[in-house]
């Protein structure tokens, strides 16, 4: 369950690399290292992985870099600091 959540809270990302990655996988591993059909089986496997940890990585170090900051910009307005 715990990786279901994660691919929930990976979405986003997972929706804006998948499309870059699979073409980067297709071009290298078929095109230029010409692999077999037989071997699309795994790849299909390994390029899953691969999306994961990427999109895993674009979340932590992307959007949330983005979120924190425009939290901090939004910052409530006090007593001490009315116009």
């Amino acid at each position: 369950m715990k990786l279901l959540h994660k691919l929930g809270q990976y979405s986003y990302s997972i929706y804006m690399t998948h499309a870059l990655l699979i073409s980067l996988f297709n071009v290298l591993f078929i095109r230029i290292l010409k692999f077999p059909p037989e071997a699309y089986s795994y790849l299909f496997i390994f390029n899953f992985i691969l999306i994961y940890f990427v999109s895993a990585w674009t979340y932590k170090h992307i959007e949330m870099r983005f979120q924190y900051k425009s939290r901090s910009d939004h910052r409530p307005l006090t007593a001490d600091h009315r116009p």
